[in-house]
């Protein structure tokens, strides 16, 4: 790789880092704010009971599927032999 490859790598990862960690201070904010606002029972409280929840949702990692031996649940459904002939 020259050094103008791994500048524009380097600056691409630099750009996804700063977005991270704006976005989970920003979430984080909010988390803090809601939970204040719940706990003192501020205005509206199914709007801050909402968008906590929301944003602890959009915190929580995405199920993956599972693969065994190099295919997925369906593919084994799909190979067993139909029993009725």
């Amino acid at each position: 790789m020259d050094s103008a490859s791994q500048l524009s790598s380097l600056s691409y990862k630099k750009a996804d880092v700063i977005l991270f960690t704006v976005q989970m201070c920003l979430i984080l904010t909010c988390v803090v704010f809601a939970l204040i606002n719940i706990s003192f029972e501020w205005e509206n409280l199914n709007f801050w009971t909402v968008l906590l929840t929301s944003l602890l949702a959009y915190l929580m990692p995405s199920p993956k599927i599972k693969v065994i031996n190099g295919s997925t649940l369906e593919d084994k459904r799909e190979t067993i032999p139909n029993s009725s002939n």
